[in-house]
């Protein structure tokens, strides 16, 4: 994974807890999380999720981490225990 496609999966995975945890509007989530583009950032959170970002608050709010967070979380674990 790219520095850039790690940190547009950064992004996507804080714009999803804000969707889930705040009643910000979408712009509003999408400003938050840096997105210079809201349609281009609806795209690629679409792509990520297979829902639009209001489609996502709506409904099911299964939140996919980011493979490369995951794996960084999981080995900082092993490493301290």
């Amino acid at each position: 994974m790219s520095p850039v496609q790690f940190a547009k999966c950064c992004r996507l995975d804080k714009a999803c807890g804000l969707l889930v945890t705040t009643r910000l509007a979408v712009k509003q989530v999408a400003a938050a999380v840096g997105a210079q583009d809201l349609s281009h950032f609806c795209k690629d959170f679409k792509r990520r999720y297979g829902k639009t970002p209001a489609q996502f608050r709506e409904g099911g709010r299964e939140v996919r981490r980011c493979s490369a967070l995951a794996s960084i979380s999981t080995r900082d674990s092993a490493g301290r225990g």
